[in-house]
C-alpha cells in the first residue's frame, strides 16, 4: 500500500495551476537586482524573488524560469510547513541541484526540485532538503552517478530510516 501510494504522488506535477507564460521565459539575468517582473510568481513580491535569485548564485546562467521555478518551491515548501529563511530554503536547493552534478544542467533543474518537492509532500514532511543535502554529501562523487529513480529510493529509504527511529 504504501508503495501505491508513493507511485499516486510521484504521478502528480508540482502545482500545474500555477503554470504561465512566463514559465518557460528563456530570459537570462545578468543581476539579481535589475530582475525582470516576469520572473516574480503571484505569492512573492519582487523583492523576494530578488532574494531568491541572489541565493541561487552559485548556479551559472540563470534565466526567468529558473527564478520562477526556485521561488515556486520556496512557496510550496514554507507553505507546507517546512522551516527556514528564503535564503537557507533556496540554498538548499540550490546545493541538491549542485551535488547532482546538474548545475551545468538547467533543462534539468526542474524535474530535480519537483522531486524533492513531491517527495516532501508525499511522505508528509518526514524527508526534507536538508536530508537530501545531507545524504548526497555524504554520497560524495557517487551522487552524480544515482538516476533519478536512484536518488528516489534513496530518499524513501531515509524516510524509512526516520520513521524507526521514532
Amino acid at each position: 500500500m504504501k508503495r501505491f501510494a508513493l507511485f499516486l504522488f510521484m504521478c502528480v506535477l508540482i502545482v500545474p495551476a500555477w503554470a504561465s507564460d512566463d514559465d518557460n521565459d528563456t530570459t537570462p539575468i545578468a543581476m539579481c537586482s535589475s530582475l525582470p517582473e516576469a520572473a516574480k510568481i503571484e505569492l512573492l513580491t519582487l523583492d523576494k524573488a530578488k532574494q531568491i535569485c541572489r541565493a541561487m548564485n552559485l548556479l551559472p546562467d540563470i534565466r526567468v524560469k529558473d527564478v520562477r521555478v526556485f521561488s515556486k518551491a520556496y512557496a510550496i515548501l514554507v507553505y507546507e510547513g517546512y522551516e527556514g529563511s528564503i535564503d537557507s530554503i533556496t540554498k538548499q536547493l540550490v546545493q541538491i541541484v549542485k551535488l547532482r552534478g546538474l548545475n551545468e544542467q538547467p533543462a534539468r533543474w526542474y524535474d530535480e526540485i519537483n522531486l524533492i518537492i513531491k517527495t516532501y509532500q508525499g511522505l508528509n514532511g518526514v524527508v526534507t532538503p536538508i536530508d537530501a543535502v545531507q545524504f548526497l554529501q555524504a554520497a560524495g562523487p557517487m551522487a552524480k552517478s544515482l538516476s533519478d529513480d536512484g536518488f528516489l529510493v534513496m530518499l524513501i529509504m531515509i524516510s524509512d530510516q526516520k520513521q524507526k527511529a521514532n
